[in-house]
């Protein structure tokens, strides 16, 4: 017979999206002793970015990515006599943005684009599986792994992540309160106060106080951070801008300059807009690229979206950042690409491109990762702006070391 923890527990992971094991029985269940750790290189070196280079014949192959998210997992997160006690909570955020091919939530164009051609829009759920099933190597069970993501809940299970969870015995919950489509209906107002992790921000450009989906910036929790390798109108979106997804509605909106900010003007610093006005116009005139065009991408919202990036990129500490590059896609992020294909004249594809790139700073992991999927990381705003916070240090890639891992063995 199913006992109740085992019910609560497969029903959050998997039937209804909307059910999670009550906090408080987190503390009464039995949790295993120990610790564990980053291997000690690379607890060593948090200026190093490393790059694993897969052999992944075709993306749907998810018993082969499970492999390398398997191995990934036992080479570099390891036991240790100190560090993080395996009884330790792990939130894990994967970029599962809106593919547009899942039937139930755009049906016109899910009907003209297969599911299959999606696959590269989000992180792959295998990866994950490998990393968790690796982490339950040490000690841990997998009711400690909660899959956290904002948006998009109804492509959860077509990307794979409802199943996933299920066999793992992991946590994943939708954060919509009504399934309609038309708006968004998963504001932070009409969700339990149990669902969000509140933290107060200091020195920061826009935020004053923001809601984290729990137990993301909960106490006695290590995130991982595993975005994906994938092209965006901002040149990659990878580790920094996939954290956006781990607030709740509306802050998560950055992407709106003004008319985001006044959706939560009642949590931001005094002066937002003044403040925004200046940050752009000095930075204008201190030539970072691009900053002089207008538009969604133009300068004012760009100048916008990195500081609220950069808060929250401060202020959610992440134990791993890492891009899952298994396979990589072109185009602006979502559908619209480069290529002319059986589709569309204007189609985003995916490659084997077979890199997983990882490092304790999400910063200089991105920036590897930009230069990897051809941008130069001086053409991106953010990492200009995160240097003159004195959240960052480099800006060229070439002053970053950077190691080949094999095997638990890193090659500079």
């Amino acid at each position: 017979m199913l006992n109740r923890r085992n019910f609560l527990k497969m029903t959050a992971a998997a039937g209804g999206l909307g059910m999670m094991e009550p906090i408080a029985a987190l503390a009464k269940r039995k949790q295993p002793s120990g610790f564990f750790g980053l291997q000690p290189f690379i607890e060593e070196h948090p200026e190093a970015v490393f790059i694993i280079k897969t052999n992944v014949d075709v993306k749907t192959n998810g018993e082969a990515i499970k492999k390398v998210g398997l191995d990934f997992s036992k080479s570099v997160i390891v036991p240790a006599k100190k560090g993080v006690p395996l009884s330790t909570i792990i939130p894990i955020k994967p970029n599962i943005t809106s593919s547009f091919t899942s039937k139930k939530h755009t049906p016109e164009q899910a009907a003209k684009f297969p599911l299959e051609y999606g696959m590269g829009i989000v992180t792959d759920p295998y990866f994950v599986e490998g990393i968790i099933e690796g982490m339950q190597g040490l000690g841990m069970s997998g009711d400690q792994f909660y899959v956290r993501e904002v948006t998009c809940p109804w492509d959860f299970a077509p990307r794979g992540y409802v199943d996933m969870c299920w066999r793992q015995g992991a946590n994943i919950k939708s954060f919509y309160q009504r399934d309609d489509f038309n708006g968004f209906h998963d504001d932070y107002k009409e969700l339990d106060p149990n669902d969000l992790q509140w933290v107060s921000f200091n020195k920061s450009e826009v935020f004053k106080k923001a809601p984290y989906l729990w137990p993301v910036n909960a106490k006695n929790t290590w995130l991982l951070n595993v975005s994906k390798f994938k092209a965006h109108g901002m040149c990659l979106t990878l580790c920094c801008k996939n954290l956006q997804g781990a607030m709740s509605t509306p802050f998560q909106h950055y992407c709106g300059a003004d008319r985001c900010l006044k959706e939560i003007e009642s949590h931001t610093v005094k002066n937002v807009y003044a403040r925004a006005k200046a940050n752009y116009e000095r930075h204008l005139a201190a030539g970072i690229p691009r900053w002089q065009k207008q538009g969604d991408l133009g300068g004012y919202t760009m100048d916008v979206w990195s500081s609220r990036t950069l808060d929250n990129v401060s202020h959610t500490p992440a134990g791993l950042s890492i891009i899952e590059g298994v396979y990589g896609r072109d185009g602006d992020g979502f559908l619209a690409g480069p290529n002319k294909g059986p589709y569309s004249d204007q189609e985003a594809w995916d490659y084997m491109t077979n890199y997983v790139i990882f490092g304790k700073d999400p910063y200089r992991v991105d920036i590897i990762g930009h230069w990897l999927g051809g941008h130069e990381a001086g053409n991106v705003g953010l990492y200009h702006i995160a240097m003159e916070r004195g959240l960052s240090t480099v800006l060229d890639p070439r002053k970053i070391p950077v190691y080949r891992w094999e095997s638990g063995t890193p090659t500079l």
